[in-house]
């Protein structure tokens, strides 16, 4: 933690807290989700170096599948720092602006066309890999995967996920605004082929406008209100612009989140306003987002919760982890959940939740 922004050159500043080391990026949502009764397994390519050795380590306390993580001398464990004042605003320093792998047309167009082979079905990944992809009921790749993931690898897994029925899950995160100028292929996508999309409101806007340009979106003529309305009205232009997406989150920080879905005929929305949290509790919010999409894996997965509940489940879920400082091994647990539910009065749903969360552990 920091005391205050700017950063300035050559000056000193005090720190808050001690600087905590934890994993982080998708790792928030794969501990969330175990904590909440799913299996998961967490699949990367490590550096063979004290990061990768402390990653595996914690994944594993926490129960985490770690067969696919594949460690090579070729490359470092990704790192990112992250900065906190004491009103939780943060800045990450990592490898987003690095440019990402070249979308490929000819590759994604012959995995969208021709059926998997088993020659296709493990090109580019180790057996286990696969094995891995095939078994599990959601994919999620989050934008700083794409820092490092070559466009074949992530092509194939998304392959193998597609022919084997699996939903692919996308929070591009703070890459939106970098992919959207750099790389909008690739963002058409991977847009294209989600399942479900999470994005904050600002990032949905960015996304917005820049697919207006190629008139995918509608322009916006008004100014964009940070209100519920105008989150609603940006889920939907979503789900009618990309036809595969079956579900759109788009998160608002302390003032909760909305969800679309799309239903046989019309779409179902949901929202919440958030759990609001006392000053003197609050401390973090990196990681705020990857607990509510890993809770609602849980929610509409695992528990059978309709779309409101697992989006308030989901909020739930980030409003316990903005009581932690740091991410990783400070996410949200079942016990943190539930007693932020229980503040709300939403007696029923920490009942479902005690009940699945002890339950064994199902594939996700």
């Amino acid at each position: 933690g920091i005391s205050s922004y700017p950063i300035l050159a050559s000056e000193h500043q005090n720190l808050t807290q001690p600087p905590l080391f934890s994993p982080g990026g998708a790792c928030n949502a794969l501990i969330v989700a175990a904590r909440l009764g799913l299996s998961t397994a967490a699949i990367d390519r490590i550096g063979v170096d004290e990061l990768g050795n402390y990653l595996i380590r914690t994944l594993q306390t926490e129960k985490i599948n770690i067969d696919s993580l594949v460690a090579t001398n070729e490359r470092n464990t990704l790192s990112c720092v992250v900065l906190v004042d004491p009103k939780g605003r943060h800045t990450f320093i990592a490898s987003n602006e690095q440019p990402t792998a070249p979308f490929d047309s000819d590759l994604a167009e012959q995995l969208r066309t021709n059926p998997l082979s088993s020659h296709t079905v493990t090109h580019g990944f180790q057996t286990e890999v696969s094995r891995a992809i095939c078994k599990t009921r959601i994919l999620v790749v989050d934008g700083y995967a794409l820092d490092d993931l070559a466009f074949s690898d992530l092509a194939h897994a998304l392959a193998i996920a597609r022919h084997n029925g699996v939903q692919f899950w996308f929070d591009p995160q703070a890459t939106v605004a970098h992919l959207a100028n750099t790389n909008l292929a690739l963002l058409h996508y991977l847009l294209s082929s989600a399942d479900a999309i999470f994005l904050t409101q600002d990032e949905a806007i960015h996304l917005r406008n820049a697919f207006a340009q190629l008139r995918q979106f509608p322009k916006s003529s008004e100014c964009d209100a940070p209100d519920t309305q105008t989150a609603l009205d940006l889920a939907n232009s979503l789900v009618l612009a990309f036809r595969n997406v079956q579900l759109v989150v788009i998160k608002r920080g302390e003032h909760g989140a909305v969800a679309v879905m799309r239903s046989a005929s019309s779409t179902v929305s949901a929202e919440c306003a958030g759990f609001r949290i006392p000053e003197s509790e609050f401390r973090d919010a990196t990681g705020a987002g990857d607990s509510l999409l890993a809770a609602m894996a849980a929610g509409l997965g695992k528990m059978q919760l309709s779309l409101h509940d697992a989006l308030l489940l989901g909020c739930a879920a980030g409003a316990a982890t903005c009581t932690r400082a740091g991410a990783g091994l400070a996410v949200a647990s079942a016990i943190d959940i539930a007693s932020i539910l229980r503040s709300s009065g939403h007696d029923t749903l920490v009942s479902t939740l005690e009940l699945w969360s002890s339950a064994p552990a199902q594939q996700i």
